[in-house]
């Protein structure tokens, strides 16, 4: 046994709970063996501490690296290995990554090899939350008739999901309608701590969540790590490679104060999105302490963590505390686990606030924050709720011919998301806001879709149990399901007649919802205004059905006998609120079951069988991945791109929504075109979400957002202009135009590129389309790495980007230095112009670690775990 691994084994202590003897490392004896002053490290490295140091002991990283590893936690440039202890996938993007895996199957069977062998290595939850849309809201039965609607279409994506479970050990599928996946982990499936055997004793850790949608941090509100990756990495970490984390920069957040009158969590956590976008915190993790944070119920921490993304952090961890040990028994945990856990945490020095002294430190005072909503096209534009109306005010008056809608009417209202629904508080203020406007004879105007869809069953259970529920459906808030619906763009479509009557009247109409991004086209396509706001904002914007209104002066109905209401009159006061909270805990209604909620529908779907899926080749929902390639042979050296054009020049802000969208295939896009002349009916086109597994529908979707805006054209949408024939025609065309001419592709952008969603389409899309490299001032985290992932190289203008440049799209480029590539080594562009070389500057490839570099020399992670995996498979 080397040294490392002795004073590791030193560092092991013993606790006993009802006879059993539970092992852990005592990261303070870690600290003094390896002259690490324990003092220095904040809550977050003393958790990536605890997982290097176990993992190291379990052999699944090298000892001989141990130091390097540690002092890359502290201040390192070089990655540090991760294993996850569990993955958390949705549909959207679970359901391609287990395509890539069954495919992975297909190459095993092909190549001789035992299929049973090729298997998922960590626990996996799996839940289908993306995919039911809101085709029914106002009528008594919208849930069984949208779950209804779901069965039917997705049939046979589900069958392919029934067959996974089957075929790989430790995959576990939560059927649709049962919630949303973070808030579920949050509520129910965590355990926080994991017991492993290692050589005959049982070791407890924490557990460590990898997931497949951007919004996993939730977790980090019960003092846990987590992180969201792109559903491409995640299929390595499936095949049981590391998550390489990369300098794990950290920021310490001081939250002060403690929440005004009227003021929801919702609240602070758009005005912390607004501040904390305002700063360089992008890329980093956050570490919350202060006071604030013990005058925040874990609820509302959760609801801070969720987004994580929408601020830019890669991390949002909280303190593990008396309010952590309080929610785990409010909402069931096991009495002998939450036992365990509070003693692990308290031995081992991480019970309660850090006192680490951070290099970089910010301040947000809670008291300081008023009631507000954010958008209208990203959630980082906070508005006071008196200024909301301005947009609308300075427009000319336009309304329809019946006068039903007016510039800024709201259009779709949806209490949804796993961001606010899984907070009780926020639940019950929309409640108690709701049982006031009726019986002051409040109504919602029928042109307002109307959606209540919480993350979980226990939201319902516990509206029902204190007799909010109703007032919620009598202003049209009916249950239309459990899962994402409207936040993930599945909201379904509006009404034929009030669409033409949008478009006939170049109406500029709003939805508002409870989610967590609001990028344009999102929730609608054809609507440009969303905004994010709590439950009750969205319930009192229903109301009034307009965005058009100052809510601090102007009144939002008129009562039974004519008196005007204003908005105090309606909200609930935090009292109120808070003494139904306390009832409800009491009565133990926070508490989830799982295991008894019934799926009929579920059990029902006939499962095919076989060691390999068995693919319908006229299926358009299901085809094997084209990313998994078989013959794969490392290749040892990128091409330079010569004579490269520009597929698309875009500005900044450009999200992962407008680059593959996930919401309804319209009639008249690449994608629509296609399943028509399929003789697909446009009712069943479904969701691009939903055709994730099927490349040829994705490909065309790709940058199919009728919102984006390609410099190469005047006019947004779809469309740019392909060289050197100068002719306009649509991204897919002039995408199948240049591969026809062997002409190598780039995309130029400016800042954010690839913001907002973990959405892996977003590199595969512009991979089938031909690009080799994006050019762009910054990148979105996890977009960079998908991009890696799939072979497709970032590069980051160093001084100026492409405007001062003066590049206008039309030139040729030359991309000199790929060859050689290394992970900092310089590369230089050419820009061509009429056969001349006209300018050049250079650029920095944001290759990030060697790992990373042999994924772009494999054309991509999943040709480099297969190939590895095959490898591994013939030696043995």
């Amino acid at each position: 046994m080397s040294t490392v691994l002795k004073k590791i084994k030193e560092s092991i202590e013993k606790i006993i709970i009802k006879n059993q003897e539970l092992n852990f490392f005592n990261i303070h004896k870690i600290c003094r063996a390896f002259h690490l002053d324990y003092s220095l490290l904040s809550y977050y490295q003393k958790m990536i501490l605890i997982s290097v140091v176990s993992n190291t002991y379990f052999r699944k990283i090298s000892d001989n690296d141990f130091i390097q590893n540690c002092k890359n936690i502290i201040d390192g440039e070089r990655e540090i290995p991760v294993f996850p202890t569990n993955i958390l996938l949705e549909d959207n993007a679970g359901l391609p990554l287990l395509v890539e895996m069954a495919t992975m199957k297909d190459i095993y069977a092909k190549e001789g090899l035992d299929t049973h062998s090729l298997n998922i290595s960590i626990q996996t939850n799996l839940t289908i939350d993306h995919t039911m849309q809101v085709d029914f809201y106002k009528h008594k039965h919208s849930m069984p008739l949208n779950e209804k609607n779901d069965l039917e279409r997705n049939y046979e994506r589900y069958k392919f999901l029934g067959w996974c479970k089957e075929n790989f050990q430790l995959l576990n599928v939560l059927p649709p309608n049962t919630g949303i996946s973070h808030q579920l982990h949050l509520e129910h499936l965590s355990n926080v701590l994991l017991k492993q055997t290692f050589d005959g004793k049982v070791f407890l850790l924490p557990e460590i969540y990898i997931g497949s949608d951007s919004h996993t941090p939730m977790i980090n509100s019960l003092g846990i790590l987590g992180w969201g990756a792109g559903g491409i990495e995640v299929t390595s970490l499936l095949l049981g490679n590391p998550f390489n984390l990369i300098k794990p920069s950290v920021v310490g957040i001081e939250l002060t104060g403690i929440k005004k009158e009227g003021v929801t969590t919702t609240d602070i956590v758009l005005k912390l999105t607004e501040f904390l976008r305002s700063t360089n915190i992008s890329g980093k993790s956050l570490e919350f302490f202060g006071e604030g944070v013990f005058n925040l119920d874990l609820e509302d921490r959760a609801t801070i963590a969720n987004m994580c993304p929408e601020y830019g952090a890669t991390g949002a961890i909280f303190p593990f505390d008396e309010k952590t040990v309080k929610y785990l028994s409010d909402t069931g945990r096991d009495l002998e686990l939450i036992e365990t856990i509070n003693l692990y945490f308290k031995k081992q020095g991480i019970f309660g606030q850090s006192t680490s002294c951070y290099k970089e430190q910010l301040v947000f005072d809670i008291s300081a924050v008023r009631p507000s909503i954010s958008g209208p096209k990203s959630p980082d534009q906070n508005i006071p709720l008196d200024e909301v109306c301005l947009p609308f005010r300075d427009k000319i008056k336009k309304g329809s011919s019946n006068n039903k809608l007016k510039e800024g009417s709201v259009v779709i209202a949806a209490i949804t998301s796993c961001t606010n629904t899984g907070n009780p508080k926020n639940m019950l203020t929309a409640g108690l806001l709701a049982q006031k406007a009726v019986n002051l004879g409040l109504q919602v105007p029928e042109y307002v879709k109307t959606s209540l869809a919480p993350g979980s069953r226990t939201i319902a259970s516990y509206l029902e149990s204190v007799n909010l529920l109703t007032p919620l459906e009598q202003l049209g808030f009916k249950l239309v399901g459990f899962g994402c619906s409207t936040c993930a763009g599945s909201g379904g479509d509006l009404d034929s007649e009030l669409l033409k009557e949008i478009n006939e009247n170049s109406l500029e109409v709003a939805t508002i919802i409870s989610g967590n991004r609001n990028f344009s086209g999102r929730t609608h396509s054809q609507i440009m205004y969303n905004y994010l706001a709590s439950p009750a904002l969205v319930v009192v914007y229903a109301i009034v059905g307009s965005m058009d209104i100052n809510l601090l002066e102007d009144h939002i109905g008129n009562d039974l006998t004519g008196n005007k209401i204003y908005l105090k009159d309606i909200w609930p006061t935090n009292e109120e609120i808070e003494n139904l909270h306390t009832l409800i805990r009491e009565k133990g209604l926070f508490k989830t079951n799982l295991d008894k909620q019934d799926f009929k529908f579920w059990d029902s779907i006939k499962i095919p069988s076989g060691k390999c899926y068995p693919w319908n080749p006229d299926s358009l929902y299901l085809k094997p991945s084209p990313f998994v390639k078989e013959n794969i042979c490392e290749t040892h050296s990128l091409k330079d791109i010569s004579k490269g054009r520009c597929l698309l020049l875009m500005g900044d802000k450009v999200s992962t929504d407008d680059i593959s969208p996930g919401g309804t295939i319209s009639e008249n896009s690449e994608a629509g075109i296609y399943l028509l002349s399929l003789g697909v009916n446009p009712q069943n086109f479904n969701t691009y979400g939903s055709r994730r597994a099927n490349h040829e529908v994705m490909v065309r979707g790709t940058f199919s957002s009728r919102n984006i805006h390609n410099f190469l054209v005047s006019e947004e949408g779809p469309i740019t202009i392909a060289f050197p024939v100068n002719k306009k025609m649509s991204i897919y065309e002039a995408a199948e135009f240049y591969q026809k001419n062997d002409t190598p592709l780039i995309i130029i952008a400016g800042k954010d590129y690839g913001t907002g969603s973990s959405r892996d389409w977003a590199a595969k899309g512009p991979k089938l389309l031909g690009v080799r490299a994006i050019i762009a001032e910054s990148f979105g985290d996890i977009h960079r790495a998908n991009l890696v992932n799939m072979g497709i190289i970032p590069l980051q203008f160093i001084d100026n980007g492409w405007g001062k440049i003066g590049i206008d799209g039309s030139e040729e480029f030359n991309i000199i230095g790929l060859h050689d590539l290394d992970v900092k080594s310089p590369i230089h562009v050419e820009v061509i112009k009429n056969g001349i070389t006209a300018d050049s500057f250079e650029v920095k490839a944001l290759i990030k670690s060697s790992l990373e570099l042999k994924y772009l020399k494999s054309e991509g992670i999943l040709n480099f775990s297969i190939k590895n995996k095959i490898d591994k498979e013939r030696v043995c």
